[in-house]
């Protein structure tokens, strides 16, 4: 009795945990500010005032020319008479107008006019000044270069300890100087509230390279998956040309490539034309290329590596989706003891199956045109797999798959092998280390990207591990809207990250203007063929 009531408080604490975290995801109450300030942004567009006049004037003329003390002071007061509501924030919306219009010369203009008026300056209109340096499309000057430096030094001594959002408008600005390195102190604040992002990496790592300071920059990211910004790839192309010739520098250029290889980083045209540039200045031939489905380049026909992972990374991958995603930091979280043991004695026994299917995944998969889960559904797709020659099936779902008919579980049974979790347990744990366990040439049949799970590996390596395996052995599905019938899409053939062969390279690059982490199973459009003439 004991150990049921024990078993009951856990489960109802981490039922309210998990209630708690959709609820306030739900809500995302976080977001509702950005809305309304962007919705807010655009009506003030609209209108008819001074200074969407000058900004779009000097869009279209593409003028630089600072605005005069007069006309700021004409802004403030139109602004403030025609939104009396927001006239605490009304420094604020200009600040925020100018960049909206890709104006951060005026941004940083407005400030100084502010601050030589005696206004008192708000800790977000310091940070806002800050970040505008970030955005100019140049160097600084020298006297840029003192004013973020002595502005910064004020904003601490009034803040010793910043948050986040401050912190990071300080490391873009001071990473636009020679005094990068006070941005290591700001990370370490930053880290006392969260992970920092992108943009923070991409400054100080920018900054690093422009420095000739490499290994902060590679210790920086070291273990990490960041998505980070053109400006570190460009920085770091321009370092190895700074610092190396010959077969030095090819070396360290390919250190990048084997970062964006390892990070399975899909590259933005404006890095990739930087870097294609760079080859062909060592007379490499390259083009801007297509990959088919299996994997041969348009240009040079080659085939691209597939996907393989050691036996020791495969049973390392293997182990660590048993403990931590089925037993957990607490079991009683996925699974309970009982079904714990229960599935321990069922994996002992167990033979090695062709095809793991996500049960209730696959029995959903026609919501939109039944009102519930079908077993047939299941059966339509394992015989797909079986139509060409055997293949031993497992699908794995929830107790409640019993409650259809004794004559369509026998149906399924007939053709496939089942193991059904209890209904309070997470499923895909399981389904993912059973296909592990049944070695590394099966494939396993889910619609579902599993992140949440991706999440929970916590170590960089596996989760780049569990990802490489993912994309080669995931069947993902849709239906036809028109035929009701269900469309499998295998997995890739090959790798879709950045290859090296003996005679060149291949690098997936993406017409966007971000760089992107693969999330999906699509082959990029775009590739860049670089080979040895």
């Amino acid at each position: 009795m004991s150990l049921f009531m024990r078993s009951s408080i856990c489960f109802a604490q981490c039922t309210k945990r998990l209630l708690n975290n959709a609820v306030r995801a739900s809500k995302r109450n976080y977001n509702r500010p950005a809305i309304r300030k962007v919705f807010r942004m655009d009506q003030i567009r609209e209108k008819e005032l001074l200074i969407n006049k000058l900004m779009i004037d000097a869009q279209k003329n593409n003028d630089e020319k600072n605005i005069d003390n007069d006309t700021w002071t004409a802004i403030r007061e139109e602004m403030q008479k025609e939104f009396p509501d927001l006239n605490d924030k009304i420094d604020s919306i200009i600040y925020d107008l100018c960049l909206n219009y890709g104006k951060p010369q005026q941004a940083i203009n407005f400030y100084k006019y502010l601050r030589a008026n005696n206004v008192e300056l708000q800790l977000n209109i310091v940070g806002k000044y800050l970040r505008a340096y970030s955005q100019l499309k140049r160097p600084v000057t020298k006297d840029e270069e003192r004013d973020i430096l002595e502005t910064y030094n004020a904003l601490r001594e009034d803040y010793p300890l910043l948050g986040a959002k401050s912190c990071e408008d300080c490391i873009v600005a001071l990473c636009m100087t020679k005094h990068w390195e006070l941005s290591f102190e700001l990370l370490d604040m930053i880290c006392e509230f969260q992970e920092p992002g992108p943009l923070v990496h991409s400054a100080i790592m920018t900054a690093a390279f422009k420095n000739n300071d490499p290994q902060k920059a590679w210790k920086l990211i070291s273990g990490k998956t960041v998505p980070l910004t053109s400006s570190v790839h460009i920085s770091y192309l321009d370092y190895c040309q700074r610092n190396f010739k010959g077969e030095k520098l090819i070396n360290n250029v390919m250190k990048m490539l084997h970062f964006w290889r390892d990070q399975n980083l899909v590259l933005n045209q404006l890095v990739v034309d930087n870097y294609k540039t760079f080859f062909e200045s060592l007379n490499y031939v390259t083009s801007k290329t297509s990959v088919s489905k299996n994997g041969i380049c348009s240009a040079c026909k080659t085939q691209l590596t597939q996907t393989t992972l050691s036996q020791d990374n495969f049973k390392i991958l293997s182990d660590s989706v048993m403990k931590k995603l089925i037993v957990g930091k607490n079991v009683f979280c996925t699974t309970s003891p009982q079904e714990l043991k229960r599935y321990m004695l069922f994996i002992k026994s167990m033979k090695s199956y062709d095809i793991v299917i996500d049960g209730l995944n696959v029995a959903f998969a026609k919501r939109k045109f039944q009102n519930k889960g079908s077993i047939k559904n299941i059966i339509e797709v394992v015989r797909y797999f079986q139509k060409y020659s055997p293949k031993k099936v497992l699908v794995v779902g929830r107790a409640h798959m019993n409650w259809w008919s004794k004559e369509e579980m026998e149906s399924l049974r007939s053709v496939a092998d089942v193991f059904l979790t209890k209904n309070l347990s997470a499923d895909d744990p399981f389904l993912l280390h059973l296909t592990l366990l049944s070695g590394s040439n099966t494939y396993f049949v889910s619609r579902d990207l599993m992140r949440q799970h991706l999440h929970l590996l916590r170590d960089s390596k596996l989760k780049r591990l569990f990802k490489r395996w993912q994309m080669s052995r995931q069947y993902l599905f849709n239906t036809d809207t028109e035929t009701k019938n269900i469309i499998l899409h295998p997995p890739p053939e090959f790798e879709l990250n950045t290859q090296e062969d003996m005679n060149g390279i291949h690098i997936p690059f993406t017409e966007l203007e971000s760089l992107i982490l693969p999330r999906s199973y699509t082959v990029p459009e775009n590739w860049l063929c670089v080979r040895k003439r």
